[in-house]
């Protein structure tokens, strides 16, 4: 349900310096952006909501005092049952400027005990890498110790006091100690702060799932550097999204090294790396990298998802793929749509008609371009 709010009233909401949406992890409790009276909405959503837990959506840079105060004030009161365990920050500032105001960080450290999830992003049409992390966040996240999944986007990591701080909170004296889901989705790197990264990946000892999604970092080697820290890192890997990351054909060694190396993992997502099997099987050392590649899928003891979307995968390149994967049981779903190099092959398609065991098989938007009409019939 959506809180109304009169007409008569919607000139006084506007004017309010809240722009609050709060909703329910477990109801869709949706509220209007602008609510004239923040206690009502509140009061209405322990109701409906009873004991579940509450996510805390706000917007806007700024909360007036009273707000701020009766906020601060449910917080407090929250604290002991622990339901408010959820906190999305979306703000828009100019670009260059810290994105998190010091009244938002005061509110994360009411939360400390019970936050769980939190997600910081700009407005949707921010520039990659405009916004910078504001001091005081980066002095609270060592103090969020309950803290599963942290999620950045569109941060620029890259200045050294930012590494540094950043650096302390992975691996310092106080790492996070429940970290689960660590997502940084279009944030941009520099060589300090990819080390860094490289060096909190092999730390994690709770990690469950890794999003990596368009993050820029300055160079090839850098990047491989990631894919090894991930092989190496003594958390059980469940689930890894290595999404837009620019990986090209000299990855799939150190790809090959991560799918060995991480035993639990069921999910892999390597969705728009346009150029990573770009002609793969063109000389005797890529041939061999994908080798090295397809027998690591294949013999997987619980890769149950593969996405490989838009990464130039051709006939030649699809073959051997699916020819190692004949006898493998374990792999469920297999994405390879958008490969619009893929041309018809009579060796993948004698491969493809023994996957008994596969229960998706995506290749649309590349059978239109490799078949004929009277194929597709």
């Amino acid at each position: 349900p959506t809180f109304q709010i009169p007409k008569q009233d919607q000139k006084e909401a506007k004017s309010s310096s809240l722009a609050a949406m709060i909703a329910s992890t477990d109801c869709a409790s949706t509220f209007s952006p602008f609510l004239p009276k923040v206690q009502d909405a509140w009061d209405f959503l322990m109701f409906r909501g009873q004991s579940r837990s509450f996510r805390l959506v706000l917007r806007e840079a700024s909360l007036d005092e009273n707000c701020l105060k009766f906020l601060h004030q449910q917080a407090s009161d929250l604290r002991n049952s622990q339901r408010l365990s959820k906190i999305l920050v979306r703000q828009a500032k100019a670009p260059g400027h810290a994105l998190i105001d010091d009244h938002i960080v005061d509110f994360l450290r009411l939360n400390q005990s019970s936050l769980k999830e939190l997600t910081l992003t700009p407005e949707f049409d921010a520039v990659i890498g405009a916004y910078t992390i504001h001091p005081s966040l980066l002095q609270v996240l060592p103090e969020l110790q309950q803290l599963e999944c942290l999620t950045l986007e569109k941060f620029h990591l890259g200045d050294e006091s930012t590494v540094e701080s950043l650096a302390q909170y992975f691996f310092g004296d106080n790492p996070p100690p429940n970290l689960k889901h660590l997502a940084l989705r279009n944030c941009v790197l520099n060589r300090d702060a990819t080390l860094a990264l490289s060096k909190a990946f092999k730390s994690f000892g709770k990690l469950e799932k890794s999003s990596l999604h368009g993050v820029e970092i300055p160079s090839l080697e850098l990047l491989n550097t990631i894919t090894t820290s991930l092989a190496e890192s003594p958390s059980a890997l469940q689930h890894l999204e290595l999404i837009s990351m620019e990986f090209t054909m000299e990855s799939l060694a150190s790809l090959a090294h991560l799918i060995n190396e991480q035993h639990s993992m069921h999910t892999l997502e390597l969705d728009w790396n346009y150029n990573l099997f770009h002609e793969a099987a063109s000389t005797f050392a890529c041939r061999s990298d994908l080798h090295l590649f397809v027998k690591a899928v294949s013999s997987h003891p619980s890769l149950r998802e593969l996405q490989m979307s838009e990464c130039s995968i051709s006939g030649d390149t699809l073959a051997p793929l699916l020819h190692g994967l004949e006898d493998n049981k374990i792999l469920k779903v297999l994405q390879l749509g958008c490969n619009r190099d893929l041309t018809i092959n009579r060796n993948w398609l004698d491969s493809l008609a023994k996957l008994k065991h596969l229960e998706s098989l995506d290749l649309s938007d590349s059978l239109p371009r490799i078949l004929s009409p009277a194929q597709q019939n």
